[in-house]
């Protein structure tokens, strides 16, 4: 099997600001115990959020109130004033823009993660799909279409 690199998605942590008028705003990754984290779960684990603490990684998996393998569920429950979620921006940013949801701990935010294409051997990969992989990157370098506004209106706390 061979893999692809044909995009990155940013994870954003974010909340409403119906939330965040009730609770105040998280400062650092560490002040997320204080909060609701809205997290998905795969696997019957949280996945962590992981975010950049002078210099290192840090990953963070505080509860909260729910607990859900689905990130449209995840992001409607944040979008309601449930709590803090961490998604991508390809799910957010149009909230973002809107105002519906604001950017929290930027300046923690963790490097881009790549989106992977896996597919057999060049050998045994038909033609059709090589094209529709090629687009792929096409379409989405450098930058993928959810990203080429992301900085502009985006809401941040």
């Amino acid at each position: 099997m061979l893999t692809r690199t044909v995009a990155y998605q940013q994870m954003i942590t974010c909340a409403s600001p119906k939330y965040l008028a009730e609770h105040a705003e998280p400062k650092t990754p560490e002040d997320l115990s204080e909060h609701q984290c809205l997290h998905f779960v795969s696997g019957g684990r949280l996945l962590p959020w992981n975010f950049r603490l002078n210099g290192s990684s840090v990953s963070v998996t505080h509860g909260g109130r729910l607990q859900m393998d689905s990130a449209e569920s995840l992001h409607q429950s944040a979008v309601a004033g449930l709590g803090i979620a961490t998604l991508p921006s390809y799910v957010v940013n149009d909230d973002l823009r809107s105002g519906k949801l604001v950017q929290l701990l930027a300046g923690y935010a963790e490097a881009a993660e790549p989106i992977r294409v896996i597919y057999p051997s060049k050998r045994h990969l038909s033609p059709k799909i090589r094209l529709f992989i090629d687009k792929l990157v096409e379409a989405w370098s450098p930058c993928p279409p959810w990203e080429q506004h992301s900085a502009e209106g985006i809401h941040s706390a």
